[in-house]
């Protein structure tokens, strides 16, 4: 896959005033994209945008079905829309994983409905008894009756999408009008003292959003926006980021180096799941319990740190770490569409 030059942003559809970002080999596949920022809207986005299809997700993220998961009525995204105060109607949760956020919603009095492009992490969802499909988002939505939800929430989808335009048009026939969108996304003017997380690269991530960028198409696309807020960034979020960038690696590597020695090569995983591997950390299950208490320890250890860290940074707007919109679907555009 060679990298080509942009066409048009896949978010305002400008075909001129493009920037370049840098370069990444995707160390996965192989791929070679080149990200470029809008100079219309500010978005930046990959070239090429071709979707990967459920292999790639399988080597590049395993599920980790192993790793213990705080409650899910802690998560900030889902707190922040059941805090909306909508009335309970109809609602899809496209991008829905294992379906935590479609049981909080069906407890609120929502009629919950899921999709999931990921066929593993959906049939997890259907083992709990929810109503959630596997496949392609544009198929499903196809098959689904005209204005049939109240509410469609992407709670950190929108940014994997390869055309987004194409989502959100395949989004509102189903949509009621009147009806709300909820999207939740990495923020592109968040902080980065560590450097950027090799999952916020294509092909996992196709496109990076400002606040801005994110208002300007919700506009364009026919939505009203309630809200855009970047919140953040918090202490635990600097400090969960130490652990990950410093803490994290440090120990891994340790770990690897205890168990096969210096010139070992790979992940632990890659590693135990060679022919005749053995020790204390063969059993995936033992090794995800590990990883996620000492998460949890990091978080207490790291906390004062990242507190600090955040300081610069919370009294300036929109540079929280993640953005949460929330729209209203009144078929509205802008001048000189």
């Amino acid at each position: 896959m060679a990298a080509e030059g942009p066409r048009a942003c896949p978010a305002c559809g400008s075909t001129r005033g493009f920037s370049f970002v840098e370069e990444h080999r995707d160390a996965v596949a192989g791929g070679l994209y080149r990200l470029h920022r809008c100079g219309a809207c500010g978005l930046v986005f990959a070239q090429p945008r071709d979707p990967v299809g459920a292999g790639w997700y399988e080597k590049a993220a395993p599920l980790r079905a192993a790793e213990p998961r705080g409650p899910a009525a802690r998560d900030r995204r889902y707190r922040r829309f059941l805090g909306e105060g909508l009335a309970p109607g109809k609602l899809l949760d496209l991008g829905c994983g294992d379906g935590s956020f479609l049981k909080l919603a069906a407890a609120a009095g929502w009629t919950a409905v899921g999709a999931d492009y990921d066929v593993r992490v959906a049939a997890l969802a259907r083992a709990q008894g929810l109503d959630v499909c596997a496949g392609d988002f544009a198929s499903f939505l196809k098959k689904r009756a005209a204005k049939e939800f109240d509410a469609v929430v992407l709670f950190d989808v929108l940014e994997h999408a390869s055309e987004p335009r194409e989502l959100i048009a395949a989004i509102k026939p189903v949509l009621k009008r009147g009806g709300h969108l909820a999207v939740t996304l990495p923020n592109a003017d968040r902080p980065l003292p560590f450097g950027r997380d090799r999952y916020d690269f294509p092909p996992h991530h196709f496109t990076r959003w400002t606040p801005g960028a994110l208002s300007s198409f919700l506009r364009r696309e026919g939505f009203a926006p309630v809200r855009v807020e970047a919140p953040g960034p918090t202490g635990l979020w600097f400090s969960e980021h130490l652990f990950d960038f410093a803490v994290a690696p440090a120990g891994l590597a340790l770990a690897r180096r205890l168990a096969f020695g210096r010139g070992a090569r790979g992940s632990l995983t890659e590693l135990y799941s060679g022919k005749g591997a053995s020790g204390l950390l063969a059993d995936p299950l033992r090794r995800g319990r590990l990883v996620w208490a000492a998460r949890r320890l990091a978080r207490v250890l790291t906390w004062p740190a990242g507190l600090l860290l955040s300081l610069p940074y919370r009294a300036r707007s929109g540079r929280g770490h993640h953005l949460y919109a929330l729209a209203r679907y009144d078929d509205i555009s802008e001048e000189g569409r």
